[in-house]
């Protein structure tokens, strides 16, 4: 793993690069972009944001497969505290989060969705990269960099951002590469969404197992299981 920014011991070595360590308390955000890694082909590029400050605090850009960008973004969530995991869903991203899943890290991304079939609205994890909603991060991260609520740090981050371009016809993407770009979008996106869920509920990852189905008869108040508290029976008639 020497090749991928992590030493025999777990150590940090390039193209790992770090401007601020992850400090106790804060919670972080992290966009991961994947590519299928291949030498001439795009980059996978993860990039760590603080969520308070909006400050860059680490970049890894690199030609690997999926599985081993998801690898490097497991290690770098827990090393940021257990930091929320925004994976672009959209082609080799699919076999990444199968990776992040499989290693069972917990703090992902999750959108919600209306299933068609059963009717039922569902969480899928990962950010699914759309015609519409794609201009909705890149909005986000332009008006955040407008009003200084976004940190940069890495020279080569700001070379792709003043890259990226929409053309006449109103797609956008940056020349050559726009991977850093992506990734600090996702980063910053999940900024909002760590602002809407509770830490320890975005933690969580048990859906319909014996504690999910615990949790739902809990009454807030008081925090113990109240499963059929409030079912009336008949009375037996011999009791009358």
């Amino acid at each position: 793993m020497s090749d991928y920014g992590f030493d025999e011991l777990g150590g940090l070595t390039p193209p790992f690069k770090v401007w601020a360590e992850p400090e106790s308390g804060r919670l972080y955000s992290i966009g991961v972009d994947t590519a299928e890694g291949l030498g001439h082909g795009d980059q996978s590029c993860v990039q760590v944001v603080r969520v308070d400050t909006g400050e860059q605090c680490a970049c890894y850009c690199e030609r690997i497969p999926p599985d081993l960008i998801a690898v490097i973004a497991h290690r770098m969530g827990r090393w940021y505290n257990a930091a929320l995991l925004v994976v672009e869903a959209n082609n080799h991203g699919i076999a990444t989060l199968n990776t992040l899943r499989h290693l069972g890290y917990r703090s992902l991304y999750r959108r919600r969705q209306v299933n068609r079939i059963y009717n039922r609205v569902t969480e899928e994890y990962g950010f699914k990269t759309t015609r519409s909603t794609k201009p909705l991060i890149i909005s986000g991260l332009d008006e955040a960099l407008r009003n200084q609520e976004v940190i940069v740090h890495e020279p080569e981050t700001f070379v792709e951002l003043k890259g990226y371009v929409r053309d006449e016809a109103g797609h956008m993407g940056g020349s050559p590469f726009d991977d850093r770009v992506i990734a600090l979008a996702l980063a910053h996106h999940g900024r909002g969404y760590m602002h809407l869920r509770e830490p320890e509920e975005a933690e969580r990852d048990d859906y319909m197992t014996f504690a999910w189905w615990a949790r739902q008869g809990e009454d807030p108040d008081k925090g113990r299981l109240v499963v059929g508290a409030h079912t009336r029976r008949q009375p037996s008639r011999a009791l009358r």
